[in-house]
């Protein structure tokens, strides 16, 4: 669920997926909780980016950073805090989607300490890039919630390691260039990020960052858990053969030319990009899917799952 309206333009898109104002999104936690499902909310202020932005129209200004300080962490605190007191009310259990602030990820890990029922999710945007690549990349690097500063990208890597941040998701949110090409306050949000996720996770493992079992559990293990998706996760009998095989010590740099992905034109920011480790293949179910960046597997052996309470 949406905390704020979506941009102009893109209305019919989130149609049932948006609650404006806080007495809808009460109506609205309180109804996921009695399924016994997980509740995944964006958490931004809509009153308080509405102003920001105001503000910083009426600036002048252009360049990149203008798209953070239009959402400070503030916006993202002030429903995080919201959405925590909601949740404790009506007994939800929550996913804090795609977070960007430490004061936000520290509200959760208050709240888990009284007991909320809540995990919070990351993307690599967040935990790898900060606001200098607004400055060098403008609308390219704009995403919601937006980079934040180096110091803050560091403090997320701390509440990965303290356990407090549960999962790290790709939010992985394609455009094709012309939708990118405008200004800062009107080209589309989103950064694709899928072709880097695991390239940059297995890098951060040779740097020492973080270490291969805390990866594997962030990147599989608990969103299968928090999902309740129970034959995914982990490599174990009953459990679907899912794995990737990985070079730890092969060179990987990334050309936007090759990516998969329509959106490969916008992933400049990453363009260039020298790692260490590469993929050498994908396996699902036991069956070679992917190979030295070539799809191998037949059409059709991908499978929907569902939610297994």
């Amino acid at each position: 669920t949406y905390l704020h309206p979506a941009e102009p333009g893109r209305e019919k898109e989130f149609t049932g997926i948006i609650c404006p104002d806080s007495s809808s999104q009460y109506k609205a936690m309180k109804a996921v909780a009695q399924t016994g499902r997980r509740h995944c909310l964006h958490c931004e202020t809509n009153e308080l980016i509405v102003m920001f932005t105001n503000k910083m129209a009426a600036s002048g200004r252009t360049d990149g950073l203008v798209h953070t300080e239009s959402r400070p962490a503030v916006c993202e605190d002030s429903s995080v805090a919201l959405s925590l007191s909601i949740g404790a009310a009506v007994d939800a259990s929550m996913v804090i989607c795609h977070m960007s602030s430490a004061g936000a990820v520290q509200l959760v890990k208050e709240a888990k300490a009284r007991g909320v029922d809540v995990v919070a999710e990351t993307c690599p945007t967040y935990i790898f890039l900060s606001d200098k690549y607004l400055t060098k990349f403008g609308p390219y690097a704009k995403n919601n919630p937006p980079l934040r500063s180096e110091e803050n990208r560091q403090q997320l890597w701390e509440y990965i390691s303290d356990g407090t941040i549960d999962y790290i998701a790709t939010d992985h949110s394609p455009w094709r260039p012309e939708s990118k090409d405008g200004g800062i306050f009107t080209a589309n949000s989103g950064i694709a990020s899928f072709d880097m996720f695991m390239p940059l996770m297995i890098d951060a493992i040779n740097r020492g960052v973080i270490s291969y079992g805390r990866a594997a559990t962030m990147l599989s293990e608990k969103p299968a858990e928090v999902f309740m998706l129970k034959e995914k996760g982990r490599l174990s009998p009953g459990y679907d053969a899912d794995f990737v095989l990985i070079d730890m010590n092969g060179e990987f740099v990334f050309d936007k030319g090759s990516s998969y992905s329509k959106a490969g034109e916008t992933m400049r920011i990453f363009d260039g990009m020298k790692l260490c480790g590469t993929i050498q293949s994908t396996w699902v179910r036991g069956t070679k899917v992917h190979e030295q960046g070539k799809t191998v597997g037949r059409s059709g052996h991908g499978k929907w799952v569902r939610p297994q309470s």
